[in-house]
């Protein structure tokens, strides 16, 4: 039987993460995954680049529209809408596996999303401790929290 696997990730715009991302799904066997890629913005050059067999869903068509803007305009609202849009895209589903593969924006929609998983994951491609690029929408306090509920957590590097 397959194990079915949510991963979130903010888009696909092609920097690092995303081109490691791509490679993980290009390496993961069609025949054991069920794989769902949650996408926040459905944008970046390497959205061609993910495999057919990558059930592809995503919350937001780009990130520069005035609906995600007057969205993305306070925290309570774009958690809210992040959250029912995120339900309504993977239609409350279930999963094995829920990973968010970056810090950020997938990582605060993540703990909206780990009751939908009996194991959540997450992965951190940066240093947090002096890489803090994202502190606009996510508290320091407020993403301590969420990693501590986290079953695993994957880092790139030492640092």
């Amino acid at each position: 039987m397959k194990q079915s696997v949510l991963i979130i990730q903010e888009s696909m715009v092609g920097g690092g993460t995303e081109y490691v991302l791509v490679s993980i799904l290009k390496h993961l066997p069609a025949d054991k995954y069920d794989i769902t890629l949650l996408l926040i913005f459905n944008t970046g050059r390497l959205l061609d680049a993910i495999p057919d067999n990558v059930k592809v869903k995503y919350l937001f068509r780009d990130n520069n529209s005035r609906y995600t803007r007057l969205v993305y305009h306070t925290k309570y609202t774009r958690n809210l809408v992040q959250r029912h849009l995120a339900l309504k895209a993977i239609g409350n589903k279930r999963f094995d596996v829920v990973v968010s593969f970056m810090e950020g924006l997938a990582l605060r929609l993540h703990a909206d999303l780990m009751h939908l998983a009996s194991l959540n994951c997450s992965w951190i491609h940066c240093n947090i401790k002096t890489h803090y690029w994202y502190e606009w929408f996510l508290s320091r306090r407020e993403e301590k929290e969420i990693y501590q509920k986290m079953d695993r957590i994957a880092f790139v590097s030492t640092g």
